[in-house]
């Protein structure tokens, strides 16, 4: 196969070319986890879409002597996103992504009720950024979305301390501090509000958590 070519050729250019003995073991340790994952896909189509890109990619790259790092790298990463398109594991980045929105959501609504608009505005513009990156599944899409969920965590945190516990026991006495905070507001939608809130704090801690250990665990996805 034209791939595992690709990955003899590489490993020769590693050996070669890389002169750091620390920068030529991690190249080749990376090499060699690469090369495993698609041996045990057994072959992949290399006649069209994913496959095809993969190798005339491979091929640009490392056909410049002597070989970089950088383009030894690229391929990598290159190679290791292509993977998971080749194996039909994308169930991960669609969870990531599922994850994020959630999150960003909860944390655009919680945020503001306790750290001020502040903080919601410094964030509009990486998260809007990290969308964009994720369209296109770059390393810089998921180190921006990323960015997210320790802040929305910590919103939701913040919020879940304070309607959780009235939304479970105080529920009258919470809707009417909210609705004397917020004059236009009735008890009645106070009410409604301290409960929807509770529950979105608890699904927004639950999915800045969830989509932190998703997202390291398979950051390999971007490119």
């Amino acid at each position: 196969m034209a791939l595992f070519e690709l990955f003899d050729t590489l490993e020769k250019g590693i050996k070669k070319d890389l002169l750091s003995g620390r920068e030529k073991d991690k190249a080749l340790a990376r090499l060699a986890k690469t090369r495993g994952r698609y041996e045990a896909l057994g072959g992949i189509d290399e006649t069209g879409g994913v496959g095809a890109g993969l190798v005339e990619r491979g091929r640009k790259l490392l056909s410049a002597s002597p070989l970089k790092a950088e383009q030894a790298g690229k391929f990598l990463r290159h190679a290791n996103a292509a993977w998971y398109d080749l194996s039909g594991r994308l169930g991960a980045y669609k969870w990531y992504v599922r994850c994020f929105f959630a999150a960003t959501i909860g944390f655009f609504v919680l945020s503001p009720q306790f750290f001020g608009p502040i903080l919601a505005l410094i964030f509009l513009v990486p998260t809007f950024l990290g969308l964009r990156g994720l369209k296109t599944r770059s390393v810089s899409g998921f180190t921006l979305s990323a960015m997210n969920f320790p802040v929305a965590l910590l919103a939701a945190s913040t919020a879940s301390r304070f309607f959780v516990p009235a939304a479970l026991g105080n529920l009258g006495q919470a809707a009417a501090d909210l609705a004397a905070k917020y004059p236009p507001l009735t008890v009645g939608v106070a009410s409604v509000l301290v409960v929807v809130f509770a529950l979105l704090s608890v699904v927004t801690i639950v999915a800045s958590v969830a989509g932190a250990v998703v997202g390291f665990l398979n950051k390999d996805m971007f490119v």
